[in-house]
């Protein structure tokens, strides 16, 4: 399948581009930006990117924070830098069409398998360029507690699917892999991706401005790191009937290791203090807000607040907590039923207060956008224009804009058609393949990865001798093991459930051969 032009996104670009005149609205990452690309208008690398296409141009400013390479000995050193034991299992290579890593890179959790899957089946729809580079799948993007994004390093490639504090953080984005996922499995699948927005836009389509409920609609979990309690129980399915169950006897997840590190402060909950005002504005106004928790335990430690805002989150906390079952629904939610809603509501992350795989699907609900004001950022988020392809609300300032777009149909329909061209020519299944390969092609180029890994016998000799487990010294397994090779296959399990089919479809990220033996075999 052919991959879409770069003139998509600038199609999208200059849409923005030509309201922004009339937006005259203030959203943190967009000041950042503009910010960031003035001071960056004299850097011959950056020059002019911007108008043109604003992904691009901080694309570039990202690659350029790492340092450049121009000789064949300058790019082998920074391949060993990648195979080191700090390194390498962040390491991922793409050679050949084929995508290698480390076992314990798959072990690291569902969105390192996702990565791999998105890299495969972007292959599908068009080769990739060879490269290899660090990932980094947390939330928190480039201020995680790792030496080579610190500045320590400036040569190591890294690839991130979020920046929490904004585009300043070191780091080249990514696409977080929550798309394209089935009823179970890695998420991550383009193809799936495609049918899953196409069947969405179908039933948005359907769903007029009269026939749409006018409420801004928003779920998830509602948590804390403080290790407080549900507010209530809730009501979950059993084989024979739905029960009562005490969330307090329920285990709780395992901490990541930055929560452990913070669980007792205030600094990382922004994502969930956003949750809970905006759940406190349902209990306000029923009418027009339906944003509700399918899990309720909102952090009660306020101290890195003061003044009004901290006045305002803890009057929402006794909101919540004086009536919770107003503002929980255990429900399971389709995406199609997300069409229903004239407005549709992204909040922070509750594990960092960084990117919520929600937003990925609800640029093609049909209706009205509205995110919270954060510093976050995504791959995308250049793009993006409040009054253009969505509305920035909190607290405060929710009502206000509801209000007036009830009263302003014109301005909805607008804002609306400008998500849509977000959902039908960036976050589309092709949009996203050919940003992968923009990506890497940038990284390639910056590091001149042709002089090593477009050299298949060069790269042999790379791993076989000079990182051979004799040359390293390292106890265990030379670098020909270490690197296996990834590919997804789709298998039908055995389901153990009672109530579920016997049998589901799974996707499988499975090891096949290690890089040495895959390299030999490739014509």
């Amino acid at each position: 399948m052919a991959r879409p032009s770069r003139a998509a996104c600038l199609l999208v670009a200059t849409l923005v581009a030509s309201a922004r005149a009339n937006a005259g609205h203030a959203w943190m990452p967009a000041d950042e930006y503009a910010r960031l690309h003035g001071a960056a208008a004299d850097d011959p690398r950056l020059r002019g990117a911007a108008a043109d296409d604003p992904i691009d141009a901080d694309l570039r400013r990202s690659v350029a924070q790492f340092a450049p390479r121009t000789t064949v000995q300058e790019t082998s050193a920074l391949l060993a830098r990648l195979m080191q034991p700090d390194l390498r299992d962040n390491a991922v290579f793409v050679l050949g069409g084929k995508v290698f890593a480390t076992r314990r890179f798959l072990r690291q959790g569902e969105k390192n398998q996702g990565l791999c899957v998105t890299l495969r089946s972007a292959v599908k729809r068009g080769p990739l360029p060879n490269v290899a580079f660090a990932h980094l799948s947390g939330a928190t993007g480039g201020d995680a507690d790792h030496h080579f994004l610190k500045g320590e390093e400036n040569g190591v490639p890294t690839t991130v699917i979020a920046k929490r504090g904004g585009y300043a953080q070191r780091g080249i984005l990514l696409p977080n892999p929550y798309f394209g996922a089935g009823r179970v499995g890695t998420g991550g699948d383009l193809d799936r991706w495609q049918s899953q927005t196409t069947a969405l836009r179908r039933a948005a389509a359907k769903r007029a401005f009269s026939k749409r409920i006018p409420r801004v609609f928003w779920r998830g979990t509602c948590d804390n790191h403080e290790g407080l309690p549900s507010l209530v129980g809730r009501r979950v399915p059993t084989p024979a009937r739905r029960r009562l169950v005490d969330t307090e006897k329920r285990p709780r997840r395992r901490l990541m290791d930055t929560e452990k590190r913070r669980r007792k402060t205030c600094s990382q909950e922004n994502g969930n203090r956003a949750r809970l005002l905006a759940a406190s504005l349902t209990l306000a106004r029923p009418d027009v807000f339906d944003a509700k928790c399918n899990h309720l335990a909102p952090p009660k430690n306020f101290t890195c607040r003061e003044g009004a805002a901290r006045a305002e989150l803890e009057a929402a906390y006794a909101s919540v907590s004086s009536k919770p079952r107003a503002a929980m629904d255990t429900r399971w939610v389709a995406p199609e039923d997300y069409a229903d809603f004239r407005y549709v509501l992204n909040l922070p992350g509750q594990t960092s207060g960084s990117y919520s795989r929600n937003l990925n699907h609800l640029w093609a609900t049909g209706g009205v956008v509205l995110l919270w004001d954060e510093p976050i950022v995504e791959w995308y988020y250049p793009l993006l224009e409040t009054g253009v392809t969505h509305l920035v609300v909190n607290r405060s300032t929710a009502k206000k804009v509801i209000k007036r777009l009830e009263t302003n149909k014109k301005e909805y329909k607008r804002l609306a058609a400008g998500a849509a061209r977000i959902a039908d020519y960036v976050m589309s299944a092709g949009g996203m393949a050919n940003y992968f390969d923009h990506v890497l092609e940038a990284v390639r180029r910056h590091l001149r990865y042709d002089l090593v890994l477009d050299d298949r016998r060069a790269l042999l000799e790379l791993l076989e001798r000079k990182w051979s487990k004799e040359a390293s010294g390292e106890s265990g397994p030379g670098a020909c093991d270490r690197l296996v090779e990834f590919k997804v296959t789709s298998r039908t399990l055995r389901m153990r459930h009672p109530t579920g089919p016997a049998r589901e479809v799974w996707d499988v990220v499975e090891r096949r051969r290690n890089i040495c033996e895959t390299l030999r075999g490739m014509k």
